[in-house]
């Protein structure tokens, strides 16, 4: 406890004498009230003695205020930060008179309070203090002197907090600054004597508590560091400057008081200087917080009161004072310096001490080791201390040196701060010039000394220059590795401080120490230069010298100096050189390009040649060239060893902007021999000069060298050579792609000329496309021609040379490094061929990049670089390419993509489909930069073409003009004749639909026109029309796209739909006038609309049902304006009106519902539909009256049955049907009368099959269209017609039945048997279920219906029910490929399955068992059961008869033998258990393999079905079924129960389930988990899953949770031990912690409320047996008497049950023996926890078992119980030797457990 121990807990905040002195200084005026004074009147001083203040009693004290000030006494800190926070407090409510009270009381407690160990006892103790102050205000006076010492005291705490809150208090009592100062003055003495109290302090003395010795330490340190700095303080501020300053003001008799209190200071700080022996023990303190404060005290005294060093005191002082340079710690160096400094000035200090042994010495010591870590600090004062030192007192010579050496010693250059080292380099170059500038100072009189030269020699050559070239290797510390960063910052600031020197040594008026400087630099470097190599570090070395002058440079050079060059630069060039040019050493050779660059190289090497070069500058420049062309040249060209690279550098620092050209020819001159062809090893040569010339061009072109003044014939015509020649190594490429530049945009350094440049750009193209034209690839051919015919006639039929690979290789090098440089031939159709050959190697790559066998790896390894390199360019290339060539490069590779397709006639995969798509959309990214791009390429990718006659078929589009539109193309192929070509381009652009979107490849803009938008709806027709393809279809790969932009394009369907109806009537011929009717218009679907065969029409058809669909949001707009122009063309068409009249049922049966919502909302406008509706009318009713136009009546009845469409929509396994529109009067009227009229005539004027379909649909119509209209005998016509058509499909399905069960294994006679079901029958049938939903649905309408006809009509539905499910049964017994040929039938009449199943549903038991009866009397190899559990568990299911079955299955009288055979004996206990082989292996499928199922896999929901059914049926079984325990047993002996795992697959649970969670809100849960939990609910209460089976269709992740957490709470409530085992054996304890908490919130309440009633009602009490339940605790007692003897037992169920077991204790027991109590105990536990069922049955169980035992029963030895715990059964099997009765469960289990057949009792064979 309390605060921080040792120096770490000291603040940097502590306050100083200095800074508290301008803390309490005064602003300025006068001093009022000083020395008790205020004004002029005197203000006298309270005596103690006679006061009559302090003889009050403190009886008037508040209690409450007494006892916190007591509790400030305690040792708990606790206590007291609570007691000073409720004094603070009551501070702030008490009046001020009332707190002035008991300042005495505080003022004791408030000293021992400030050395209190804890440092927040000691802030409180000061937040107290100020609350105390600002409420008694100028009540303090008369306590303020015994206040004032500890209260001043505690402003120099070293806790920053503490101290900073005793400020605060202090300025509360006294705000303004000359109050402070006055109160001061007033109590020095006092404040004086407080703390030379403190300094006599022992630690003992500090305390009378039993404190730690460590936090005794710890608190006498800081009383005396803090009392000594409040001394130095008090001394700064009462004797400081600004007191000086006031004083001078004041009038005389403030003069005097101030004058005063002045002399009482001096006196109170002379009589404690020598009492505590002038503070000098304090400097023996091991703590740096004492040794501080001691440093600061003396330095007061030192300037304030220097009366206290007399000749006496300085004896003993000052060995102590100059002596503390053994201070280690750099906490105290800042005030020890100070306190060193001031007193140095006293002369007579330092021959009073023995200084070569006290000072020096100690002094050698601190600077050796660095300061101790105190540089920053100490290295400016040494400064200062250095200047201070008498001359007299020391060996001047040998104390300089002594001084420089140990200072310099000092240094650590790897390891101090960059701070440290500007510091100490600062500092030491101040010592070392004050010497030299202030040499005088240390020689006598009319003398003079040679220090400056023994400090020059000594310390600036043998100390710093050595140290700065490495000559004695200290810097490096031994450790070459630690040239780092800090080492380099050493060096370099080294550098610059001797540079400052030698600036210094310049500017002296005698330079004989500046030349000596230089001339041993000269020679130092001289003798690093002639060692060379020998040295390991000598490159170390040459780089410091090469340092050396840049800086020199930097600090010298750019003020106008030019002593460098003269005295240094020129003189060591002149010696150095021969030396260097002799020599094998890349150093040297830098440092001369060092040297070049720094001073210029005319200066330098002007004066090589033997000639003088001290002329004028031209002559320099001469003498220069001369130099350059002979000397320099050739010795940085002539030899390729390790230093060229070396020399090339100095050659390019040479280069001159006034004689540039003359010395760039004379270097290509020299590497030409003035030849074009260039040698081998020139060219090496050559390449490093480019490259190094490239590397500087920034630096070349501040010196004036341009790019453009590189150019010269020579190196033109070496570039040419080389690019056209047959050499294609590396060094070629390399030598291209320097001289050319354009590696990045940024570099623009081309070397030759743009003529060379094109010449280079031909030869590289050429080489380039190699490859391409020996491809295999058909396509890459086509490129390879297509680019050559770019190219000048001499290039365009490459002859392929041997080696071609690598030059392709070469040429691509090139082209790499430096595509940016040919850009700037946009102009140059090359550049296009080149740019285009890069995508034609990329895409060749992709499409054989996975393929390893290719016969050509070399090319494929090509193609990869390609590619990697096309990926890595940026979009900000070809953005800056110049449009036009962007343009060009697009259309040749457009045409090879186009070829690919229209010209190979090779099969497409979807593979390659993905590889074109990706080559249009590198295309776009990188080719096309804008909208109108992209647009101009897809329109030149997609137009026609005359040359391709497969390309379009169906739509063309006329290029004419200044608009474009679409027409039909008549003469075209037929369905079977599109070609493959057709096709594969049509996949492909869906392709580019999915990967581009629908909106630019069909919605785009088509930049023909800028000011226009055109869309492409030709080729949206086109698509339509092809209708399928490879790998995809109009239907499902394009509609969706086309739906989903429709909503934003309003116009862009009715612009489809009118060039597609265009088509369809051009080509109506085609089709037969009755394939209309054969349609299911009233069930729209995919399958219908497959259906129809002519092109046109079938996509119109598509069309308009998107048109007309509901999400349309502008459907009703839409197909009034396509109505009308559909209307025009019926007027103004005369020969094609047959063609019409075909097409015109498919657009009124899609438009007509919209198009009267459309009429009904403009109800006040002319009604065109009903007008043109009574006229199709009149027609056809007048075309049924002439017997001679058979075929116009075909037409007319169909466009009249199309304008009445009834609307089927399914809900829940039902279907209900609406009219499709309101019909007037008069249309009714002439509906009936066509009605009545067909009945007469109509059979005479169509075919028979044709006659059926438009009799049933026209009946249809009249049912639900005009049922109010028709007559009695018209119902009857109608009922006798429903009962032929559905007796007719049952008749044919039974049929096929048989067929089928005769068929045996012959699958060609089942399918043939399948495909001839007769469509006309089916179709027949379905519209008359259609007519019965409309009947069902209208009570006037069956009350015209007999009961026994409808009974007979949904026998005969549900025996066509059945009939399908026998046939897929029958074939199932076949093969697995059998029942999914009968099953897929199905799939051909959805429509009238899902009617057969809705009537189904709804049928009543006696219907069902009828039906059911005669199923099972007909004789088939399958039974009615069989045909249910085959449509349930269908291979290719049709939801709406799944759910029909299971509802048939879960009732009566099916369900009884739904999951058991209907040959088991229910009532036999000890019997097999037979179940249904659907059943039994669904639920017997491993659960391993249902969890790596997908979790909407079919059989996973097919075991899911099953177990419902299960569940279900056991739910119908009585408790004590003997079949019930059957089914249980069965479960838990063979069925895992990891089952449940998989459910809970489905049920999102919470990892980290809440137990504080009371609510039981679904609403923040996922829906899955929200359903599976209202599910698991509703499944407990109702005990059935059929609900979740009702709405498991459409198969989806929330209602297979449903389904999922319905059959938990079904397996929660029927198999709570099966339950229970499961979640034990559970090892995943997150898991567990969540399965609880669900089962805890949405199972486990309604389970234990239904337990709890079925107790209260199911369990009967007699005379020996009771229960009760209590529903607030969740109990059950039971209670159980016999004669004198009974026992009350308490059920107590858990929170989580059945997870949890319920628990079972002994509530009171009497006349019942401890072991039998025990047995009952046992034994109800065993029955609970054992029971698969209610615990009310269990409770029952063992009550049984008990009244058997009291009847004399013996027990099965083996469970101790009677009734056995699972069975219920009685030990029957007894042993023959000892007659003991055993359960057959519990005899079967010792055997299996033990391994033998012996008794468990005698151990006899039983």
């Amino acid at each position: 406890m309390g605060g921080q121990k040792g120096n770490a807990a000291r603040s940097k905040n502590r306050a100083s004498s200095s800074s508290m002195a301008s803390a309490l200084a005064p602003t300025g005026g006068p001093v009022v009230g000083f020395g008790g004074y205020l004004g002029s009147s005197k203000i006298e001083p309270s005596v103690s003695s006679t006061s009559a203040e302090e003889s009050l009693s403190f009886s008037d004290v508040d209690n409450e205020v007494t006892q916190h000030i007591k509790r400030l006494g305690r040792k708990d800190r606790t206590t007291k930060l609570k007691a000073l926070a409720s004094l603070t407090q009551l501070f702030k409510e008490i009046p001020g008179e009332e707190v002035a009270q008991i300042i005495p009381l505080w003022a004791f407690e408030y000293k021992r309070l400030l050395l209190d160990y804890n440092r927040e006892v000691r802030r409180a103790t000061h937040e107290t203090m100020a609350a105390l102050v600002t409420s008694v205000r100028r009540g303090l006076a008369p306590h303020l002197k015994s206040l004032m010492g500890p209260w001043w005291f505690s402003q120099f705490d070293p806790a920053s907090e503490v101290s900073q809150a005793a400020r605060l208090s202090f300025e509360a009592a006294f705000p303004q600054s000359e109050k402070r100062l006055d109160a001061l003055m007033l109590c020095a003495k006092e404040i004086f004597l407080y703390l030379e109290e403190n300094l006599n302090l022992t630690p003992q003395a500090l305390s009378d508590k039993a404190i730690p010795t460590d936090e005794l330490e710890d608190m006498y340190q800081r009383t005396i560091s803090s009392s000594l700095l409040a001394i130095a303080t008090l001394i700064d501020i009462l004797l400081g400057l600004e007191l000086q300053r006031n004083l001078e003001n004041l009038k005389d008799e403030e003069q005097k008081g101030l004058s005063k209190v002045k002399t009482t200071i001096i006196s109170s700080a002379e009589t404690l200087f020598p009492s505590h022996n002038f503070f000098l023990d304090f400097f023996k303190s091991k703590e740096p917080a004492i040794r501080s404060a001691a440093y600061s005290l003396l330095t007061s005294y030192i300037k304030h009161i220097p009366s206290v060093f007399n000749e006496g005191s300085m004896k003993i002082v000052s060995p102590a004072i100059l002596g503390s340079f053994q201070e280690k710690d750099p906490f105290c160096h800042s005030s020890m310096w100070e306190m060193v400094i001031l007193f140095s000035k006293f002369q007579e200090g330092w021959f009073n001490c023995n200084i070569e042994k006290v000072v020096l010495a100690r002094l050698w010591t601190f600077l050796r080791n660095g300061c101790y870590g105190s540089q920053e600090i100490s290295y400016p004062a040494l400064v200062k201390f250095f200047d201070s030192i008498p001359v007299k007192a020391v060996n001047v010579e040998k104390f300089v040196l002594d001084f420089l050496r140990n200072f310099w010693a000092g240094r650590n250059p790897s390891r101090s701060s960059a701070q440290e080292r500007s510091v100490f380099f600062s500092s030491y170059k101040q010592c070392l010039l004050s010497v030299l500038h202030n040499n005088s100072r240390y020689c006598a009189e009319g003398t003079s000394s040679d220090l400056p030269t023994k400090i020059l020699d000594e310390i600036l050559l043998k100390l710093l220059l050595h140290d700065y070239l490495l000559l004695d290797n200290t810097s490096l510390d031994k450790k070459p590795e630690q040239t780092s960063k800090a080492l380099d910052d050493y060096l370099e600031k080294l550098g610059k401080g001797i540079i400052e020197i030698l600036s210094d040594l310049f500017d002296l008026a005698d330079q004989k120490l500046f030349n000596a400087f230089c001339s041993s630099f000269q020679r130092e470097c001289m003798e690093i230069i002639q060692e060379g190599d020998k040295s390991k570090i000598f490159n170390m070395r040459m780089e410091q010298i090469s340092k050396f002058f840049v800086l020199l440079d930097d600090l010298v050079l750019h003020k106008g100096k030019t002593w460098p060059l003269d005295s240094l630069a020129r003189p060591l060039v002149k010696d150095a050189f021969p030396v260097i040019r002799s020599s094998n050493n890349a150093c040297l050779v830098s440092l001369l390009s060092t040297l070049a660059e720094t001073f210029g190289p005319v200066e330098l090497f002007s004066e090589l040649s033997d000639k003088s070069a001290k002329g004028d500058e031209h002559e320099k420049l001469k003498f220069f060239l001369q130099a350059f062309k002979d000397d320099l040249v050739p010795w940085c060209l002539g030899s390729n060893t390790f230093t060229s690279g070396a020399k090339l550098d100095f050659l390019i620092s040479l280069m001159q902007e006034v004689c540039f050209s003359e010395q760039w020819c004379s270097i290509l001159t020299f590497l030409t021999e003035g030849h074009s062809s260039v040698n081998i090893d020139q060219l090496e040569v050559l390449v490093i000069l480019l490259e190094k010339i490239e590397g500087n061009i920034g630096k070349l072109k501040r010196k004036g060298c341009l790019p453009e003044h590189w150019h010269h014939n020579l190196l033109d015509s070496a570039t040419v050579a080389v690019a056209t020649g047959s050499s294609s190594g590396a060094i070629e490429a390399t030598f291209l792609c320097t001289a050319l530049g354009g590696s990045v945009k940024a570099d623009q350094a081309c070397f030759i000329s743009k003529e060379a440049l094109k010449n280079v750009l031909d030869g590289i193209l050429t080489k380039f496309v190699y490859p391409l034209a020996i491809s295999h690839l058909d396509w890459a051919r086509f490129s390879c021609f297509q680019l050559m015919s770019l190219a000048d006639s001499k290039y365009q039929t490459p002859n392929v040379p041997k080696g071609s690979y690598e030059a392709a290789c070469f040429a691509f090098e090139v082209i790499k490094r430096s595509l940016h440089c040919f850009t700037s031939l946009s102009e140059e159709k090359t550049l296009v061929a080149i740019l285009a050959a890069l995508f034609s190697y990329s895409w060749e790559y992709i499409m054989h990049g996975n393929n390893t066998d290719i016969e050509s790896p070399s090319e494929l390894n090509l193609g990869k670089m390609v590619h990697g390199f096309l990926q890595g360019v940026g979009t900000g290339f070809w953005a800056d390419l110049d449009p036009s060539v962007r343009a060009a490069v697009g259309t040749i590779l457009v045409k090879v993509i186009r070829f690919v397709f229209f010209n190979t006639t090779g099969p497409i995969t979807e593979e390659m489909l993905d590889f074109y798509a990706q080559w249009v959309m590198d295309l776009a990214s990188t080719l096309c930069q804008n909208d109108t791009e992209l647009q101009a390429l897809l329109d030149q990718l997609l137009s026609e073409e005359k040359s391709l006659s497969s390309w379009p078929i169906w739509v063309g589009l006329d290029n004419q003009g200044e608009s474009r539109s679409c027409f039909v193309i008549i003469d075209r192929a037929s369905m079977e004749d599109i070609p493959k070509t057709h096709q594969n381009f049509i996949a492909f652009v869906n392709k580019l639909i999915s990967c581009l979107g629908f909106s630019k490849v069909i919605g785009g803009e088509i930049p023909k026109s800028p000011s226009s938008s055109l869309t492409r709806e030709w080729l949206a027709a086109e698509i339509l029309c092809t209708w399928k393809w490879q790998g995809g279809s109009a239907q499902h790969s394009f509609l969706p796209s086309l739906i989903e932009y429709t909503k934003e394009e309003s116009s862009f369907l009715p612009s489809i739909a009118k060039i597609l109806l265009e088509g369809a009537v051009l080509h109506g011929y085609e089709f037969n006038n009755s394939s209309w009717i054969l349609l299911n218009s009233w069930f729209p679907s995919d399958q219908e609309v497959n259906k129809i065969q002519e092109t046109f029409l079938r996509a119109l058809v598509t069309v308009l049902l998107v048109l007309s669909a509901k999400d349309n949001t502008h459907r009703k707009s839409d197909v009034s304006v396509f109505f009308k122009s559909v209307k025009d063309m019926l007027i103004n068409a005369t020969v094609r009106n047959r063609a019409h009249l075909r097409v015109l049922p498919y657009v009124m049966g899609a438009i007509i519902q919209p198009l009267c919502e459309k009429l009904d909302s403009d109800h006040g406008n002319d009604n065109v539909i009903d007008r043109s509706l009574l006229g199709w009318l009149h027609t056809c009713i007048s075309s049924l009256s002439d017997q001679s136009s058979k075929e116009d009546f075909e037409d007319w009845i169909q466009v009249v049955l199309s304008c009445y469409p009834l609307t089927i929509i399914e809900g829940n396994g039902t279907f209900r049907v609406n009219t499709g529109r309101e019909v007037g009067h008069e249309e009714k009227s002439l509906l009936v009368s066509l009605f009545r009229k067909y009945q007469r005539s109509g059979s005479g004027i169509v075919s028979s099959n044709l006659m059926q379909i438009i009799e049933s649909k026209l009946t249809a119509v009249i049912v639900a269209y005009c049922w109010h209209e028709i007559e009695e005998n018209d119902w009857r016509v109608v009922f006798n017609r429903l009962n032929k058509w559905i007796q007719s499909c049952v008749l044919l399905m039974e049929e096929t039945a048989e067929s089928v069960d005769n068929s045996e294994t012959n699958l060609e006679k089942l399918k043939a048997i399948i495909q001839n079901l007769d469509r006309v029958t089916i179709e027949t049938a379905s519209v008359g279920l259609t007519i019965i939903c409309v009947i069902s649905e209208n009570n006037e309408v069956q009350e015209k219906w007999e009961n026994e006809m409808k009974n007979r009509m949904m026998e005969n539905i549900l025996r066509l029910f059945l009939s399908t499910g026998s046939m897929e049964s029958v074939a199932k017994s076949i093969s697995e490929e059998a029942s999914e040929i009968v099953a897929s039938s199905r799939f051909s009449y959805l429509q009238f399955w899902g009617l057969v199943a809705s009537f189904v549903n709804n049928s009543t038991l006696e219907v069902r068992k009828s039906a059911v009866e005669a199923m099972d009397l007909w004789g088939l190899s399958k039974g009615s059961v069989d045909a249910l559990h085959s449509l349930l568990f269908s291979s290719r299911p049709v939801h709406y008869l799944q759910l029909a079955a299971y509802n048939v299955l879960a009732s009566e009288p099916v369900c009884q033998v739904s999951i058991v055979k209907e040959s088991v004996d229910h009532s036999d206990l000890d019997g097999d258990l037979c179940l249904r082989d659907e059943i039994h292996s669904l639920i017997l499928v491993p659960t391993d393999q249902l969890l790596e199922m997908d979790l909407l896999e079919l059989k996973r929901v097919k075991v899911f079905i099953a177990w419902g059914l299960l569940l279900n049926y056991l739910q119908t079984l009585p408790a004590s079924a003997p079949t019930r325990e059957k089914i249980i047993q069965f479960i838990q002996d063979n069925i895992n129960p990891e089952i449940i795992v998989c459910l809970f697959q489905h049920i999102p649970l919470s990892t980290n389930p809440s137990p504080k969670r009371k609510d039981k809100d679904t609403t923040n849960l996922l829906p899955e988990a929200s359903n599976a939990a209202n599910a698991s609910k509703l499944a407990i209460v109702n005990c059935s899953v059929s609900l979740f089976i009702e709405s498991l269709w459409p198969i989806g992740t929330e209602q297979m949770a449903s389904l999922a957490g319905g059959l938990y709470g079904m397996m929660v409530r029927l198999l709570p031990s099966y339950v229970h085992g499961w979640f034990t054996s559970l090892r995943d304890r997150s898991l567990c912690m969540a399965i609880e908490s669900y089962t805890k919130t949405w199972c486990s309440p309604s389970l234990v409320s239904d337990e709890l009633s079925q107790v209260k009602d199911t369990v009967i009490a007699d005379e020996n047996f009771s229960a009760s339940v209590s529903r607030s605790a969740n109990e059950i007692v039971a209670t159980y008497k016999k004669e004198e003897a009974g026992m009350d037992l308490v059920i107590r169920l858990p929170a989580s049950y059945p997870l949890r077991h319920a628990d079972v204790e002994c509530a009171r027991s009497l006349g019942i023996s401890e072991v039998k109590k025990r047995k009952w105990l046992l034994s109800l536990t065993a029955f609970i926890r054992n029971q698969n069922g209610a615990i009310a049955e269990a409770i029952r169980v063992w009550k049984t078992n008990f009244d058997k035992e009291f009847e004399g029963v013996e027990e099965c030895p083996i469970c101790y119980s009677i009734i056995h715990t699972t069975n219920h059964s009685l030990p029957r099997l007894a042993c023959k030797t000892c007659k003991h009765k055993f359960h057959s469960a519990c005899l079967y289990k010792w055997f299996s457990t033990s391994h033998k057949s012996t008794c468990p009792l005698c151990q006899t064979p039983f």
